[in-house]
């Protein structure tokens, strides 16, 4: 588990590859045009150069942002945190239901408590 939270651009470059993206891919994400926002995938943007992902940071006033995360209109990622966690999270319950939080759009109960179970 603790290999998930290291930084190794060459296992990176060689999931890239394997996924079928041996030079990489050009992507978007749409942010909040907030200090800790920007800093963050400001660091994400240089991290993910290289390993041959072109971040384009589209960066949005406040309300704007939340009319893309709550209408669940982005095209591609939201860079988002949640209740000051920094960088991110990853909450299960967001992965269930047709939520605001589940930007994602999965619903999928059974996989959901495979990984977190609910009931005995």
């Amino acid at each position: 588990m603790q290999e998930l939270f290291i930084y190794n651009p060459e296992k990176a470059k060689t999931l890239l590859a394997e996924a079928g993206y041996p030079d990489g891919f050009k992507t978007s994400v749409v942010c909040a045009n907030t200090p800790m926002a920007v800093d963050a995938m400001s660091t994400y943007k240089a991290m993910w150069a290289k390993v041959g992902v072109d971040l384009i940071i589209d960066l949005k006033e406040l309300g704007v942002y939340n009319g893309i995360v709550y209408g669940k209109t982005a095209k591609e990622m939201i860079f988002a945190t949640h209740w000051a966690i920094f960088p991110s999270y990853l909450y299960l319950g967001s992965f269930l239901g047709a939520g605001f939080t589940n930007q994602s759009r999965i619903n999928d109960p059974a996989g959901l408590r495979a990984v977190h179970p609910v009931d005995p």
